[in-house]
């Protein structure tokens, strides 16, 4: 499949990947889309799962034609990158300060222009000035780096290696040891510099319970704020002008013991996910003390982690009052969701859900109608989700997985099982593969995939 591709004039790859087995594999899997064609100029390669392979030597005698390279939550050896892409413009990657810094010398490429770089330990000022050292050519620089401490925030430093930058973006959460410390003074940003020769606008939030503090450009640039350290107010100090608002967040999280600070909340303009870990308390907290403060109208993918705790008085919600809750969702086009959650959607019609999941997180003592959907249910089930594309379910789901799939509408182009981990074909009677989907269903021409985790993927 290699050496078919490298012949090909691909200009663009991306990737996501839910799964790495090993380092040895991600190694390969590297090298290979690094050198698949000569002509390729973009490559993006996203694992769900964080890996760090900086102490893996990927450095070879072939150049890569890369000019544009992200590589999401993987951390590589930053010389072994320019070492082998000698043409990069564009960088966005995670570093590990420990294997850049026992680096002696490296050459970035001359033409990189733009460098994105997350570090999430041992970061410092003297790492930052030695990494754009000799970067002639770069004009943009962003930096998200954790566990800061208050002595690497040094405007007046940081001024001296910024020179040439025009954008500078950045978000720099600190270190838990500061958070007993005297807040960061602001002087040191408002200067001509920062406020008039590159128009950089700082902002720093610091919780005055926990004393959690961040600080960063404006508007802020990450996906994800870390509101679960913000025990009480908050205060949200700036040289210049404030900006009250996070339009790049746009999921969240939703536990018993999320904070219901409505500060935050309110900053959250563009939330399209939300994730609920229960339908116990953190569906209460949601309600009551999330939702009046979030336009709940904008959220387009909306998952519960667990079902109705047995015996609660959580389990006596009105289906009516959650059909609603839902309904209220004017953009919702996919949920993830437990049976019994499921079951009580089955009376109404969801024509814009694409992407159903079932999810599976029953306790030992549920009854048998929290697993099972009958026979009769799955044809309800189509008819109330009459337009999804994707459908998602456990194997120890107790349904009739046979009429689950020959039952399916002709909107569905995906199916994904979750069978047992620790089981074969040979060791687990009824395990799906492809012989017994040909046997057993009317499905035909379809593709088939079975993952390390017996996982099936059926796109049909």
């Amino acid at each position: 499949m290699t050496d078919y591709l490298s012949n090909l004039p691909i200009e663009l790859i991306e990737k996501i990947l839910n799964d790495v087995p090993s380092f040895d594999i991600l190694k390969c899997l590297c090298l290979d889309l690094l050198f698949i064609s000569s002509s390729l100029k973009y490559l993006c390669l996203h694992l769900v799962n964080f890996h760090d392979i900086s102490r893996i030597d990927l450095r070879g005698e072939q150049i890569s034609s890369i000019e544009n390279l992200i590589l999401g939550n993987i951390s590589m050896n930053l010389s072994h990158i320019y070492s082998i892409t000698p043409s990069l413009r564009t960088l966005d990657t995670t570093i590990n300060p420990y294997y850049f810094n026992c680096t002696e010398h490296f050459f970035p490429p001359q033409q990189l222009r733009q460098l994105s770089i997350k570090l999430f330990h041992g970061f410092r000022f003297s790492t930052i000035e030695r990494l754009l050292y000799q970067m002639t050519s770069l004009v943009q620089l962003t930096i998200i780096a954790y566990n800061i401490y208050n002595s690497e925030i040094d405007g007046v430093a940081w001024e001296q290696i910024l020179t040439n930058i025009i954008t500078f973006k950045f978000l720099f959460r600190f270190h838990e040891k500061t958070w007993n410390q005297e807040p960061i003074g602001l002087e040191m940003f408002s200067t001509p510099f920062w406020l008039e020769n590159k128009h950089w606008h700082i902002q720093y939030d610091r919780c005055t319970v926990s004393g959690f503090s961040l600080l960063y450009t404006t508007p802020y640039i990450d996906d994800t704020y870390p509101w679960e350290y913000i025990k009480g107010p908050i205060i949200t100090k700036s040289p210049g002008p404030q900006i009250l608002s996070f339009p790049n967040i746009n999921h969240l999280l939703v536990t018993s013991t999320s904070p219901t600070n409505t500060e935050i909340l309110y900053r959250f303009t563009k939330l399209q996910q939300l994730f609920v870990k229960d339908i116990g308390k953190s569906f209460y907290v949601l309600l009551n003390d999330i939702v009046p403060y979030i336009d709940i109208s904008n959220i387009t993918e909306f998952s519960i982690n667990s079902h109705f705790p047995i015996d609660s008085h959580y389990s006596k919600l009105s289906g009516d009052f959650i059909v609603k809750f839902l309904f209220t969702m004017s953009h919702l086009r996919s949920i993830s969701v437990p049976i019994d959650f499921l079951k009580l959607l089955f009376l109404y019609r969801w024509p814009n859900i694409n992407r159903l999941e079932i999810s599976f997180h029953i306790c030992p003592a549920a009854a048998r109608t929290q697993k099972q959907i009958t026979s009769d249910e799955i044809d309800i089930l189509y008819y109330s989700f009459n337009h999804i594309e994707y459908i998602e379910f456990d194997y120890e789901l107790d349904v009739n997985i046979i009429k689950l799939i020959n039952n399916i509408p002709i909107t569905i182009c995906c199916i994904v099982i979750y069978q047992p981990v620790n089981v074969t074909a040979d060791t687990f009677d009824g395990f799906i593969t492809r012989e017994w989907l040909e046997q057993n269903t009317r499905l035909c021409n379809f593709l088939y995939s079975c993952n390390k985790q017996n996982t099936v993927t059926l796109w049909v």
